[in-house]
């Protein structure tokens, strides 16, 4: 790579790892290129983020070497809002500070994450979270990337996982991303 008048000009490239069974899959497809939709959004121009880059590097070899999609998924964007600072809080509510505790739990996008049954959620929009949509969040979070695979979801869990944490990403994003709308067609 060399810079010239304005703009960066690629001499060489080589590659060292096609993913083949990404191309060939649809549906893994989708899920990568939501995957890389999602780090060029959250990453200005120029800026090093080599853990970010190692984390969607890892992600998606997991993705081509695994069966079960979803769930990695999910565990990707947990992990890589943390590397970004915008980890949501999911111990304890957002606004006392006590732990979340009862059979559902509220999570709001715009206060960053659980409230307390008592607590307002500030006029922000609020969504419903089962006590094991919640635990799968943590989970996902904190567990070992490479071991996201085993995580079952069933589909009520899978909704209320993906959907709470759509709902956060755009709000930071500020915007709808296109691979995630090409995503949700192709799993239909």
């Amino acid at each position: 790579m060399f810079h010239g008048r304005g703009l960066e000009t690629l001499s060489q490239v080589e590659i060292t790892d096609s993913f083949r069974r990404l191309r060939e899959e649809l549906l893994r497809m989708a899920y990568a290129t939501y995957m890389c939709e999602l780090v060029d959004e959250f990453i200005r121009e120029k800026e090093r983020q080599e853990a970010l880059f190692l984390l969607l590097l890892a992600t998606l070899h997991l993705l081509e070497a695994e069966s079960e999609p979803a769930p990695l998924a999910r565990a990707f964007e947990l992990k890589l809002l943390a590397l970004l600072g915008f980890r949501p809080q999911l111990e304890a509510c957002v606004h006392c500070g006590e732990p979340a505790v009862g059979a559902e739990v509220r999570f709001s996008p715009e206060l960053g994450g659980v409230l307390g049954p008592q607590c307002p959620s500030e006029g922000g929009s609020v969504l419903r979270l089962s006590r094991g949509s919640l635990e799968t969040m943590r989970h996902l979070l904190t567990g070992d990337l490479r071991r996201a695979h085993v995580v079952r979801l069933d589909p009520a869990t899978g909704a209320e996982v993906e959907r709470a944490l759509e709902a956060y990403i755009e709000l930071r994003l500020e915007k709808r991303l296109k691979s995630r709308d090409f995503l949700r067609q192709i799993a239909r």
